[in-house]
């Protein structure tokens, strides 16, 4: 019994494995023995008692490493791995079961918990004593990098996880040592390009940008790994923007990137003005609040940079309307904390710059604004007000 296969090919301790049943498997490799075709136990000699152990030894090895028929041939442990079942991992390991079996895509113990997205038994595996042969971070972040999708995508959507704040601290010093930024960085850049060839991993691009915003505030050398070379910014301008979360995780990135000059000045060499103006004129009245709010907050840093941004913000024509006619337009939906992104916005666009002093000073629609915001029921929009008038020499 206990050797014959179902019709999926699998025998019974691969699906008392599967479905944890520690017991079950326990009671099939202990029976394992009770067939040797010997006398009873208390009439066996020394020598027969001995040779029946070794046979049952031998009985139990050969069946924790069956596989079963079908095309994952699955050994018992691997059977376990797929099903989340611990206590039986642990009691076919304390029978001999070896953690470096692959399954029939090479596939190991580790490999199966990534692609199962399975973050609590790969924690479970990182604590073991056998977790050094597993070779758990090795194998997820080859995954992470490999060009197959199910494997990249399965092994980003883990990094999302273990880069959050409920998992940093388990994860983080593993994750550094195996320079995680510049490898999510690396892989932003090959599946922005893959899109060029129409093969475009939408699922891995928002892993990557996800786990890029995770560790935004615990990594503070990502600004300096980010600026080493010009693609991070050429793929992060020319990554299509194709849903409202790629759009926001893309401001956010961006806006805290540009607290720092070389990633503005990377930036500004692949155009982000000319592409943020073009996310602007896409049905601007309805753009979402924060991602508005965002794009005029990294056109305010780009501004406040150099003088010459502010002129490059002022001239881009990839749209019809100016950047400063679009936010203009966006003051008209009255909202309190866009309007206050707007106008700071404005303040670093014309500060020290009478020529956008005099443009600001002459469209009647912003003086409008400005002087109904001075009698706003906020009073940091009032405030807001004030500065960009007081900013304003012309007005």
């Amino acid at each position: 019994m206990a050797n014959e296969h179902n019709k999926e090919g699998r025998l019974p301790i691969h699906e008392a494995a599967f479905r944890n049943y520690d017991t079950v498997v326990e009671r099939i490799l202990a029976n394992l023995g009770t067939n040797d075709g010997n006398k009873d136990e208390g009439n066996r000699t020394e020598e027969e008692e001995e040779r029946a152990n070794h046979l049952h030894r031998m009985r139990i090895q050969e069946m924790i490493e069956s596989t079963t028929l079908d095309c994952f041939r699955l050994t018992p442990i691997l059977a376990a791995t797929v099903g989340n079942a611990r206590r039986t991992i642990e009691c076919l390991i304390n029978h001999g079961a070896k953690v470096t079996c692959r399954d029939g895509d090479n596939r190991s113990m580790a490999s199966i918990a990534i692609l199962k997205q399975n973050v609590e038994l790969l924690l479970y595996f990182s604590q073991a004593s056998y977790a050094n042969e597993l070779d758990l971070w090795n194998t997820l972040l080859n995954m992470f990098t490999s060009k197959t999708f199910d494997e990249s995508s399965s092994a980003g959507r883990m990094l999302e996880q273990l880069t959050s704040p409920k998992y940093m601290k388990f994860s983080w010093s593993h994750l550094c040592n195996l320079r995680l930024v510049e490898k999510t960085i690396q892989v932003l850049i090959q599946t922005v390009n893959n899109n060029n060839n129409n093969n475009f991993n939408e699922q891995l691009l928002t892993s990557c940008l996800i786990i890029l915003y995770n560790l935004l505030y615990i990594d503070a050398d990502i600004p300096t790994i980010f600026s080493q070379t010009e693609q991070s910014a050429r793929a992060f301008v020319t990554m299509q923007k194709t849903n409202d979360t790629l759009s926001l995780l893309f401001s956010h990135i961006v806006s805290h990137l540009c607290d720092d000059t070389r990633c503005i000045q990377a930036f500004v060499n692949q155009n982000l003005i000319g592409d943020l103006q073009i996310l602007l004129d896409k049905d601007t009245m309805n753009i979402p609040k924060i991602q508005a709010c965002l794009y005029f907050d990294i056109l305010g840093k780009i501004a406040r940079c150099k003088p010459e941004y502010q002129t490059l913000i002022q001239n881009s024509s990839s749209t019809k309307q100016t950047i400063l006619e679009q936010a203009i337009k966006l003051l008209e939906r009255c909202d309190r904390y866009l309007t206050i992104s707007i106008l700071h916005f404005i303040r670093e666009l014309c500060l020290q710059n009478e020529y956008h002093q005099q443009i600001c000073a002459e469209n009647r629609l912003l003086i409008t604004h400005l002087l109904n915001s001075l009698n706003s029921p906020y009073r940091d929009v009032q405030r807001s007000s004030v500065d960009t008038l007081q900013v304003n020499y012309y007005l």
